[in-house]
């Protein structure tokens, strides 16, 4: 078991995703590389996986390149607390959601939510709110 609480007086991006997903593991991965711009004192960014297979996160990180730590959201915790279905399964008319990337402040408060984040919108707002520092 892991608690977000062990990333408190950082900025972290926590990612929320599946593994079956076709483009987030491509998202994830940009991602790092903007992180590689930042501080690892400062940001952090975490993933956690819808799934419940420890052997399908481990071969989606492998896949991917991806070197962040990804979590698994054990009995759909998270999704719950953050209500995450509702974004994630939008009606049929929507596209499908492939990932879900909340900005935390050091104290985790949510400041920003991104839905299939763009590389340029995260920047810009991790740096407003690295500036600020709140």
């Amino acid at each position: 078991p892991v608690k977000l609480e062990t990333l408190r007086g950082k900025f972290v991006l926590v990612n929320l995703f599946s593994t079956d997903s076709t483009a987030s593991g491509s998202k994830l991965k940009q991602l790092e590389k903007l992180l590689a711009n930042y501080d690892a004192t400062e940001l952090q960014a975490v993933g956690i996986s819808t799934d419940d297979s420890a052997k399908a996160i481990a071969a989606f990180k492998g896949k991917h390149q991806l070197s962040m730590p990804v979590w698994m959201d054990k009995n759909d915790q998270m999704q719950t607390f953050l209500n995450i279905q509702l974004l994630l399964n939008r009606d049929a008319s929507e596209p499908q959601t492939e990932l879900i990337t909340l900005l935390l402040n050091r104290e985790l408060v949510v400041k920003d939510v991104f839905i299939d984040l763009e590389p340029e919108n995260l920047s810009q707002r991790v740096n407003k709110l690295l500036d600020s520092k709140k």
